[in-house]
């Protein structure tokens, strides 16, 4: 990849190349996918833990605040995905 030596370069080097635009766009939709997916994982944990306390009162029941901190923990404690995609 040639470095651009002046402006005039540069801008079209830059024209040339994918929009930022695009790329922040991006990221943004997957980091609200992210964030409503573990949500709503929190909301069905705690559903899940409040149906298993009505069926057995030994187990108690669990505030939606609590599930995301246990999702969290356990989150954190599986450690980083290890995907099939390209180094």
């Amino acid at each position: 990849m040639k470095v651009p030596e002046t402006p005039a370069e540069y801008r079209a080097m830059r024209a040339k190349s994918k929009p930022e635009g695009a790329s922040v766009a991006l990221v943004a939709v997957w980091l609200a996918l992210a964030l409503g997916l573990f949500a709503l994982n929190g909301w069905l944990l705690m559903i899940v833990v409040g149906g298993i306390h009505a069926a057995v009162p030994a187990i108690p029941a669990i505030g939606y605040g609590t599930a995301l901190l246990v999702l969290l923990a356990a989150r954190l404690l599986r450690g980083p995905r290890r995907t099939g995609g390209k180094a």
